[in-house]
């Protein structure tokens, strides 16, 4: 947070639970300005974070909406939910596009939403710099607001239609 991003996200083996957990850093500034005002802080165990996830995030390519990557500085996938066999093997797909960001960021492609947080460096679960990424399929992300948007159009089309036939009507009655 000191570089100036507004909220960090790290992995790391907590000393006092034994555990790896998540760790979060959001700054919050006072409503309706932005003046700053502090930092909300918390941790999850990654094990209860995966569990929050779990029906996104496991399950067959069919099942699964969201993809999971850990890579390294070089692209290599540290975790992968998407294609384990990748593991240490390959470079990550969309490393161009990852590549230069630094902080939190959310990128896009035609058709994939990536959300891509990089490592803090004050706690680390491995060694060097590395960014865990979440993906998925824009249709996927954007499939509930498309089917309000037809819900919508449905309600409206007969509102503009009826509205048209009583000005009509109105015209000729007044006119």
């Amino acid at each position: 947070l000191e570089a100036g991003d507004e909220e960090a996200v790290d992995i790391s083996a907590s000393i006092s639970l034994g555990e790896n957990v998540v760790h979060f850093a959001k700054k919050i500034n006072l409503e309706g300005t932005d003046q700053y005002a502090g930092v909300l802080v918390s941790r999850i165990l990654l094990d209860d974070f995966y569990k929050i996830f779990e029906g996104y995030t496991s399950g067959d390519t069919d099942e699964r909406k969201i993809n999971v990557t850990i890579i390294d500085n070089t692209g290599l996938i540290l975790y992968s939910n998407e294609d384990p066999s990748t593991i240490l093997e390959a470079t990550y797909r969309n490393f161009d596009l990852v590549q230069s960001s630094s902080g939190t960021k959310l990128l896009e492609t035609e058709d994939e939403l990536f959300f891509v947080t990089t490592d803090t460096q004050l706690l680390s679960l491995v060694q060097g710099e590395w960014k865990l990424i979440l993906s998925m399929e824009k249709e996927l992300a954007f499939g509930p607001l498309l089917e309000v948007r037809k819900q919508i159009l449905y309600a409206v089309i007969p509102v503009i239609i009826i509205s048209v036939i009583f000005s009509l009507i109105a015209a000729n009655y007044f006119v």
